[in-house]
């Protein structure tokens, strides 16, 4: 008996002496000083992962955000109900056929999935990156401060040899029966120096429920499950990069709802001229039961590059448009116009930039300005940034923020900022002061990182 537990006394430190494990807790402090004690409120995450050749483990605990009375006063039973719990396992393996990941737990999926409830263009800054679409359905394990998600099991498949004609499959299940599935391609062709060709999609099972109210701002349909797909395609060319992508659902009211949306890149040396365009039928349901209420959105973009010695200075200017529908149940159309520009300044250990943007909209003829400048600095022994910006609607109100970090290198304390916020709204003020720490340390074997904020709302 003592040379079996010797044994394995042995197996499990030689196990630990190759794994990798990292601990993580962030916090966040709220203290609404005008609202009174009762409403000062706590928000945290704290976990662990753990990293094993192939196998990665990662396990979260955390709250979202509950008020210091609630959680004092409240039993056993009551806390363990407000805890969020993350949790999953990663295993990859990869042979001279192919590459498999297996993953169990509260995942995360992203890429396709995300297009499939969120298909619109977000409204890119005047300095936008060239970029491509990401094929697939991304299974993930939980990061520290994701969201709670179902339980599901996922696995990708990828040929060992990238020559292959065979595309990366990947396919999950979740606890709610719904299920993701992907194939996708990466290749090139003559004329063709890289492109991407994906298909995903899967069953999602959602509903509006039926309230008691005699007129309903949205349609009423039942919970089952729907069908939703969406195709995306890439080209890269030398000078010219284009992604595409368009999505099919099933109507909870018979028939389909369909989208379609196109992004290019045109580089000639210093200069970028980026544009994008989104359509949509009317009403869209997208798979997450939320209606898109945008029909069409266009935006062009470009840029350029000027040098001086080694200083360079990008300037870009965008002009965006939007058709879009009120939320009423039986919706009316209307206008949202943007501008957007920003001049960014960088020489050697110096960074500055601004960006200021303009925003109408014809549903109540409204118009929002805003304006930003950031500056960073690297040091011998640190580096520091500052920000601040200022936003003005025409409801009265008027914002300032002001941020300013510094990142000390070669010790514990990764990150130490403060930042604040005043917001003036018909003669009533607003203040909100915070700090934020961060803590990094451990070696190749052991890690640790600890976040901590405060805000305070005067």
């Amino acid at each position: 008996m003592k040379n079996k537990i010797t044994f394995i006394t042995i197996i499990l430190s030689a196990s630990i002496c190759h794994a990798q494990i990292e601990f993580y807790s962030g916090n966040n402090f709220k203290f609404p000083v005008k609202e009174g004690k009762e409403n000062f409120s706590l928000k945290y995450d704290s976990g662990a992962k753990l990293k094993f050749r192939g196998l990665t483990s990662i396990w979260i605990a955390g709250i979202g955000t509950e008020t210091f009375h609630d959680i004092a006063s409240s039993s056993f039973s009551e806390f363990e109900a407000m805890q969020k719990y993350r949790y999953g396992i990663k295993y990859s393996a990869a042979t001279k056929f192919a590459a498999t990941e297996f993953l169990a737990g509260t995942l995360r999926f992203s890429q396709g999935i995300s297009r499939l409830k969120h298909p619109s263009f977000y409204v890119p800054g005047a300095l936008k990156k060239p970029s491509l679409l990401t094929p697939g359905i991304s299974p993930a394990l939980p990061s520290w401060t994701s969201a709670k998600t179902p339980l599901a099991t996922a696995i990708s498949i990828s040929p060992g040899n990238k020559n292959s004609i065979l595309p990366t499959f990947q396919f999950s299940i979740l606890e709610t029966k719904e299920f993701y599935a992907s194939a996708f391609k990466r290749f090139s062709a003559p004329f063709i120096p890289n492109a991407s060709i994906s298909f995903s999609g899967g069953l999602f099972e959602y509903g509006r429920e039926n309230t008691s109210a005699w007129f309903q701002k949205q349609k009423y349909f039942s919970k089952e499950k729907r069908g939703a797909a969406e195709t995306e395609l890439n080209f890269v060319f030398p000078h010219f990069r284009i992604s595409g992508a368009a999505g099919i659902y099933e109507s909870p009211f018979g028939g389909n709802f369909l989208w379609a949306r196109l992004q290019n890149f045109i580089l000639l040396g210093d200069f970028l001229l980026h544009s994008f365009y989104y359509i949509a039928d009317e009403s869209l349901i997208t798979a997450d039961k939320s209606e898109n209420r945008i029909k069409t959105q266009a935006g062009i973009n470009p840029q350029y590059t000027f040098w001086i010695g080694k200083t360079s200075a990008s300037a870009g200017i965008l002009f965006y448009s939007a058709e879009r529908q009120t939320i009423e149940r039986l919706p009316s159309d209307f206008n949202e116009y943007c501008a957007k520009t920003a001049l960014n300044i960088s020489s050697g250990k110096c960074k500055i930039s601004s960006n200021a943007s303009f925003i109408y909209s014809t549903e109540k003829n409204e118009k929002e300005y805003s304006v930003q400048i950031k500056a960073s600095r690297n040091f011998k022994s640190s580096s520091a940034n500052a920000s601040f910006s200022y936003k003005k609607e025409d409801s009265g109100k008027n914002t300032f923020s002001f941020a300013s970090t510094v990142y000390p290198k070669k010790i514990m304390l990764h990150q130490a900022g403060i930042g604040f916020s005043i917001s003036e709204n018909e003669g009533e003020l607003k203040c909100s002061p915070s700090a934020t720490t961060v803590f990094k340390g451990g070696n190749r074997k052991i890690k640790w990182n600890i976040k901590t904020a405060f805000l305070l709302n005067f």
